[in-house]
């Protein structure tokens, strides 16, 4: 659509009416198109979103039958680890073992393909960092390795 717009603006000769009412008409359809997406979109994105909070309320309820090993919600939160993720790599030294910062590295790669790092401190098990991974390609699947 832009080419062709792009196109008629060249010539300093007027456009044929018939190409100019076709134009106006693919618009229309366009437009058209676009408002019959967009509550499909919010549909799908509040979809996508109750199933993510579902899982939240579950693991949150799973936390203190685990930490007290009630035997039954330890293996409902293994099914959750293996409902929730296709793979968990970890690093007991850190991506960067030489720098031994006493941190263990792990990288959650969820079944939605959503890739997540977390650091935790190896003595206490403190939270210390958190980060988005989106900087690796669908196409080679493999989490980064130390030392790279």
């Amino acid at each position: 659509m832009q080419r062709a717009t792009d196109a008629l603006l060249i010539d300093n000769v007027a456009p044929p009416f018939a190409v100019l009412r076709r134009i106006r008409e693919l618009v229309s359809e366009l437009e058209g198109e676009r408002r019959e997406i967009e509550p499909i979109e919010h549909h799908l994105a509040a979809a996508s979103s109750t199933g993510v909070r579902a899982a939240a309320e579950a693991w949150r309820g799973l936390v203190d039958g685990v930490e007290t090993f009630d035997f039954d919600m330890w293996m409902l939160a293994r099914k959750l680890v293996a409902d929730t993720f296709s793979r968990i790599v970890v690093y007991p030294s850190g991506f960067d073992p030489e720098s031994n910062d006493g941190s263990i590295d792990l990288i959650l790669i969820a079944k939605r393909d959503s890739k997540r790092i977390l650091r935790v401190d190896r003595r206490t098990g403190e939270w210390r960092s958190t980060e988005e991974l989106n900087h690796f390609d669908k196409q080679n699947s493999d989490p980064p390795r130390p030392g790279r």
